[in-house]
């Protein structure tokens, strides 16, 4: 993760009884910021008010936008875990230990039985309360309902929270992510494909197309776009010869009928060095299928184009990158569970 655009980075300890306290780490101390490594000293006087025992870790990350992320999650499940002997600042060796994710699901599985056997057997059942007044039935009709200035409301708060969410998925920086794709979806790619952590990679085929569509082509597929409304994609961009372009292509029925070709403004370079990038396109009304791609034209033998922090998003304005909600949710799951569990009187 990307640390140096953080606002807050709190490292939190606990044990099986709960939260004990927590370290509050300088972001401008950060050593390695866009590596996401936090170094944390954990010094005399929290050493001092800990007893022997086990603990675990838990990091928390603000960033400007008000977000909260929470590690461990599924991209870094392993929960980070140490134990004092004595006093961690004697001689005495200490013991780093790790909780693995199977550790914490089968802990998450008892909790959920415990939890599941209490509702069956009437645990918190409380005592029957006394019977209500009957109220009106009243009536409620679809166009009444679509109509009322709360549904208005709310479907109005829906609709524009849509943009700036990440309609890509595998776009964070990592070797170990799958391709950057639409979700639901695999990519065709016309070339040879690698990933690094750093960037995704593709080099010329035999002469022929160069290219890296986010989709299969398929003119009666629309991977849950919309015909009529407009989509950003951006990202950055790295070529060797040529010009790197977008190409859409929109299809009705069998056949394709209607393109969009953009060139990004890329500057031609040995690959290191990465353009910041964005193609606004609308989706024509009546259309049943799409793909959208890079494609390297008029390239030399020996090619080879990149990418990275890939975004694709509702409207006609490029916002900073994010991954996926079906990426992060887990994060914000992980606290609600935590929270949930302990307030039934039990530990996570």
């Amino acid at each position: 993760m990307d640390l140096s655009k953080a606002t807050s980075v709190t490292v939190k300890i606990g044990n099986t009884a709960g939260f004990l306290t927590e370290i509050d780490v300088a972001v401008s101390s950060l050593l390695h910021p866009t590596d996401g490594r936090i170094d944390v000293v954990i010094d005399s006087k929290i050493s001092s008010e800990l007893p022997v025992g086990q603990y675990l870790l838990e990091v928390w990350i603000d960033d400007a936008h008000g977000n909260t992320a929470i590690y461990p999650d599924t991209s870094y499940p392993s929960v980070i875990g140490f134990s004092i002997k004595k006093n961690i600042m004697t001689a005495t060796s200490t013991v780093i230990t790790t909780l693995t994710l199977a550790d914490f699901e089968a802990k998450f599985d008892d909790l959920q039985k415990d939890l599941q056997d209490k509702v069956t057997s009437g645990y918190f059942k409380g005592d029957k309360g006394d019977k209500g007044d009957t109220g009106d039935t009243g009536s409620v009709d679809n166009d009444g309902l679509t109509a009322a200035p709360a549904f208005v409301e709310l479907q109005t708060q829906v609709d524009n929270s849509a943009v700036g969410i990440n309609l890509l998925i595998n776009t964070s920086s990592s070797s170990t992510n799958g391709r950057t794709v639409v979700q639901g979806t695999t990519p065709t790619i016309y070339g040879v494909y690698s990933r690094t952590d750093s960037y995704e990679q593709v080099t010329t085929p035999v002469p022929d197309e160069f290219y890296y569509r986010f989709m299969q082509a398929d003119t009666n597929n629309l991977y849950g776009l919309t015909p009529g409304e407009t989509y950003t994609l951006s990202g950055s961009g790295s070529h060797t010869s040529g010009e790197l372009k977008f190409r859409a292509q929109y299809g009705t029925g069998s056949n394709w009928s209607g393109s969009d070709l953009g060139d990004l403004g890329i500057p031609v370079s040995d690959g290191s060095v990465f353009t910041p990038f964005s193609h606004t396109f609308t989706i024509p009304v009546g259309a049943t299928g799409v793909f959208f791609s890079l494609q390297n034209y008029d390239y030399a033998s020996s090619s080879l184009f990149r990418f990275k922090k890939m975004k694709l998003e509702k409207g006609s304005v490029a916002t900073d990158w994010c991954p996926n909600p079906s990426e992060i949710l887990t994060q914000s799951d992980y606290a609600k569970i935590q929270a949930a569990i302990v307030a039934l009187g039990g530990s996570l």
